[in-house]
C-alpha cells in the first residue's frame, strides 16, 4: 500500500501536535521556576540555532543557501512575522493567561490562515465550507476573549489573538522562501535573528536571571529549543511543501486538545465551563476546515515578487 505524501505529512503532524500540546503546560511550569519570557526565548533560540547549524554542516548545505540572494526578502519577512512577532506575543501571553486559553485562541490561526492566505491574498483556494469553519473558530475565540465573568479582556488573551493574526502573513513568506532555500537554513536564520533581538530585549526590559535558575530549567529549555522551535518547525515546513499552508495550520489546531489533557493531568487544572463551551465550535470548525476539499496548488509561492 502506497501512502500519499499528504497522508505522510498528516501522520507526522498528528505526532507533532501531541508534543505541541504539551509545550504551553511546560512553559507555565518554567515560569513558576522564575524564568522570564524574553530570556526564555533567547535561550531557546540559542539551542535551536546550534541545532540547525549542526544540521547544515553535516548536510553541507551552507554554500548553496547563502549564495541564494533572491531569497533574502522572503527570509527576512518570515523571520520578522514569525520568529520575532509571533513568538514574542506567544511567550508573553503564556505568562499572563492560562495555557488552555492560549491553546483555544491559537486554534483561530487556522481561521485566519484561510481568510488571509486564501480569501484576501488568494494564495490558496478556499470554499464556502472553509469560510464557515473559519467563522466558527473565530466565534470560539470571541467566547474566550469576551468572557462575561471577566470585567475586561485579559491582556494575555489579547496578545495571543494578535499573534494568530500575524502568523499567516509570515507563513506566506516562509512557504515562498522554501521554494528557494532549504528548511534547515530558513530555520537557522530565524533562530539566529531571535537570539540577537531577544537577548538585547531581555537585557533592557528584564532583570538578570541567576545562572542556577538557567541550569535548573535546562530540560525545559532543551525541549523548547530542540523540540518546539526545532523539530516541530521542521515538521511544519515539511508539511508546507507537501500540502497547503492552510491545510497544515488547520491540522495543527489539534494541539490545543492535547493541551487541555496535559493541563488537567499535570497542572490539575480542569477546563472551565466557558472553555468547554468554546472548544465545541472550535472542533466543529476544525472538522470543516480539514475535511473540505481543496485543490492542491502552489500558485503564488513559486517566485518572489
Amino acid at each position: 500500500m502506497i501512502i500519499s505524501e499528504k497522508r505522510q505529512a498528516e501522520g507526522i503532524l498528528l505526532i507533532k501536535n501531541i508534543f505541541s500540546g504539551l509545550f504551553p503546560v511546560l512553559t507555565v511550569i518554567a515560569y513558576t521556576n522564575h524564568l522570564l519570557p524574553l530570556s526564555t526565548l533567547t535561550w531557546s533560540y540559542i539551542v535551536a540555532t546550534i541545532f540547525f547549524a549542526i544540521i547544515l554542516t553535516v548536510k553541507k548545505e551552507w554554500k548553496k543557501n547563502i549564495t541564494n540572494i533572491q531569497a533574502i526578502k522572503d527570509i527576512v519577512m518570515a523571520t520578522l512575522f514569525i520568529a520575532i512577532g509571533y513568538y514574542l506575543l506567544y511567550y508573553i501571553a503564556l505568562s499572563l493567561t492560562s495555557p488552555q486559553n492560549v491553546a483555544l485562541i491559537s486554534m483561530t490561526e487556522a481561521a485566519f490562515s484561510f481568510l488571509i492566505i486564501g480569501w484576501i491574498a488568494k494564495k490558496e483556494p478556499v470554499s464556502r465550507k472553509h469560510l464557515f469553519g473559519a467563522m466558527l473558530m473565530l466565534f470560539a475565540a470571541g467566547v474566550v476573549l469576551f468572557n462575561n465573568h471577566q470585567t475586561s479582556i485579559n491582556i494575555g488573551d489579547l496578545l495571543m489573538f494578535c499573534a494568530v493574526i500575524i502568523a499567516p502573513i509570515g507563513n506566506i513568506f516562509a512557504k515562498r522562501a522554501l521554494h528557494q532555500v532549504s528548511i534547515h537554513y530558513l530555520l537557522f536564520i530565524r533562530s539566529l535573528a531571535g537570539v540577537i533581538i531577544f537577548s538585547i530585549a531581555s537585557l533592557i526590559f528584564e532583570k538578570t536571571i541567576p545562572f542556577e535558575v538557567i541550569l535548573k530549567s535546562l530540560p525545559y529549555l532543551l525541549y523548547s529549543g530542540l523540540v518546539f522551535l526545532g523539530l516541530m518547525k521542521m515538521v511544519n515546513f515539511f508539511s508546507f511543501k507537501k500540502t497547503s499552508v492552510t491545510h497544515t495550520i488547520s491540522f495543527n489546531s489539534l494541539a490545543p486538545v492535547f493541551t487541555f489533557i496535559f493541563a488537567w493531568m499535570i497542572l490539575k487544572n480542569a477546563p472551565s465551563t466557558v472553555q468547554i463551551f468554546a472548544i465545541i465550535p472550535s472542533l466543529f470548525g476544525l472538522f470543516l476546515l480539514t475535511t473540505a476539499k481543496q485543490k492542491q496548488t502552489q500558485y503564488g509561492f513559486e517566485k518572489t515578487v
